[in-house]
């Protein structure tokens, strides 16, 4: 009996060993793999699984933009991917690293998450336009910013930004039928935060095919709330599009302008990093708040304000410790 009750206590002490083992392999696998910052854990779907082989980096395979490296040389791995797709590396900012093609298109990776043995990024590059040409599709959404239909401010450092999309991309001439998602945005600890927003479809047109666009010369026609949306649109909109207007889903281009609004802010904030260590040279502004400042490396880096003239103030007060900054304006 004896012999039998110690038999049983070792068994016992033999499963719970092997449970704690279990546990403890469980606990260290999962915190190796599991994400921390915002644990985005349902966006990374089947990561244990994932095969590195002779690569450093991976694509996940539901995301276009998203991609997980190893954490210990993170950074650098990223630095090599975007310079074999030809993209030279050109500034960090915060979590972002900035690029640049030899045909001036530019792309930021923005480091996201990490764990224990990966870090998840979104590399962002400039998109093709659905407007015929890209200065269109820029003139269109500078005119958005200036309409306070679309876009209005609640904060003196609150960011603006507008993403449209061209509800009908056959289409390269004016009028254009879009959609419009514009939002104010602030920075508070590092996270992007929204104060305000206007997403809706809208008519956009313009009298003459000229390469310059004055915005005083834009029109827009948007439907009306409430019980007069479904008669508007049905007024405003080919018969071809409506169903589109009615159907549209506005969460790809929410996401969109929620990315050109936090690497904006990164750059407006090395921006100011800049001309406060006497690296610029020279700084531009427009009347719709984007700027540019040209480094004395010959790098040059764009971004919207929050208002107008903030950057004019800046190069004007640093003109004591660094000289006199060159300032065009439009």
């Amino acid at each position: 009996m004896i012999f039998e009750h110690s038999s049983k206590n070792k068994k016992v002490l033999l499963l719970i060993s092997i449970i704690i083992l279990v546990l403890g392999v469980f606990v260290f696998f999962y915190s190796s793999v599991i994400f921390q910052e915002g644990n985005p854990w349902s966006q990374i779907k089947g990561i244990t699984q994932l095969t590195f082989g002779k690569s450093d980096i991976v694509k996940l395979s539901d995301s276009d933009n998203k991609y997980i490296t190893k954490s210990k040389n993170g950074a650098e791995v990223i630095k090599s991917y975007m310079e074999k797709s030809g993209y030279k590396f050109t500034e960090q900012m915060g979590s972002g690293y900035l690029f640049q093609s030899s045909t001036k298109e530019s792309a930021i990776a923005t480091h996201k998450y990490y764990s224990r043995y990966y870090s998840l990024w979104t590399i962002t590059k400039n998109t093709i336009t659905t407007f015929g040409s890209e200065h269109i599709e820029k003139s269109i959404i500078n005119y958005l910013l200036t309409q306070k239909y679309f876009s209005w401010k609640n904060r003196d450092d609150g960011f603006n930004f507008c993403s449209i999309e061209n509800l009908d991309p056959e289409n390269e001439l004016f009028p254009f039928y879009i959609w419009a998602y514009c939002a104010e945005y602030i920075m508070e600890n590092g996270e992007l935060k929204t104060v305000s927003g206007h997403s809706g479809p809208a008519k956009i047109n313009y009298p003459n095919e000229l390469s310059f666009y004055n915005l005083n010369q834009f029109s827009y026609e948007a439907p009306r709330d409430g019980a007069d949306y479904t008669k508007d649109i049905k007024t405003i909109f080919p018969e071809n599009l409506q169903n589109k207007v009615f159907n549209f889903d506005r969460k790809e281009l929410i996401n969109k302008n929620e990315v050109v609004a936090f690497n904006n802010v990164l750059v407006w904030e090395r921006i100011k990093e800049a001309i406060n260590n006497c690296e610029v040279v020279e700084v531009f502004q427009a009347h719709s708040k984007y700027v540019n400042a040209t480094l004395k490396s010959g790098v040059e880096l764009e971004a919207m304000e929050p208002k107008l003239d903030d950057i004019v103030k800046l190069a004007s007060e640093s003109t004591t410790k660094c000289g006199k900054i060159r300032i065009g304006m439009e």
